[in-house]
C-alpha cells in the first residue's frame, strides 16, 4: 500500500523491509474475541435474543467468565483501528527482509504511527487520482 523509499515498488507489489502493507482482519479478531470474550466492533443486532433460562456453568466456563472479565478492564482499541476491523482489513509494517522463502514478519499499526502512515496513503491517492 505505501513505500517510503519508492513508488515503484508499490506498483510491482514488491515486499521489502518497513513498507505498509494491508493484511486480513479476521485472524486478528478472532484472537481478540477469544481472549477478551468480546467482540471487536460493537454493532448493534436486532437479531439478538435474550438468554432463556441460563444453564448451570460448568467450573471451566465459570474460569473462563472471570478471566474475560478481568481482561475486559483493559480491553479497549482505538477508533481508527476499530474501523479498520469493521473494513476487513488491517494496516502492517513488514520488520523483517522478506526473502525467497515466502514469509515476512510484521507488526499492526496503531497510534502515532497509524495516523501518520494513513495521512500518507490518504494524501498519496488523491495525487494519483
Amino acid at each position: 500500500v505505501y513505500n517510503a523509499s519508492n513508488n515503484e515498488l508499490v506498483r510491482t507489489n514488491t515486499l521489502v523491509k518497513s513498507c505498509v502493507v494491508q493484511v486480513d482482519a479476521h485472524p486478528f479478531r478472532q484472537w481478540y474475541e477469544a481472549h477478551y470474550g468480546t467482540p471487536v466492533t460493537k454493532k448493534v443486532s436486532k437479531a439478538a435474543a435474550p438468554a432463556e433460562g441460563e444453564k448451570e456453568k460448568k467450573p471451566a466456563e465459570k474460569a473462563r467468565a472471570k478471566l474475560h472479565e478481568q481482561r475486559q478492564k483493559d480491553a479497549a482499541i482505538e477508533h481508527a483501528i476499530e474501523t479498520q476491523f469493521g473494513a476487513g482489513r488491517l494496516y502492517a509494517i513488514i520488520s523483517s527482509r522478506p526473502g525467497q522463502s515466502g514469509r515476512a514478519d510484521g507488526y499492526i499499526l496503531e497510534g502515532k504511527e497509524l495516523e501518520f502512515y494513513a495521512r500518507r496513503i490518504k494524501s498519496g491517492k488523491k495525487h494519483q487520482a
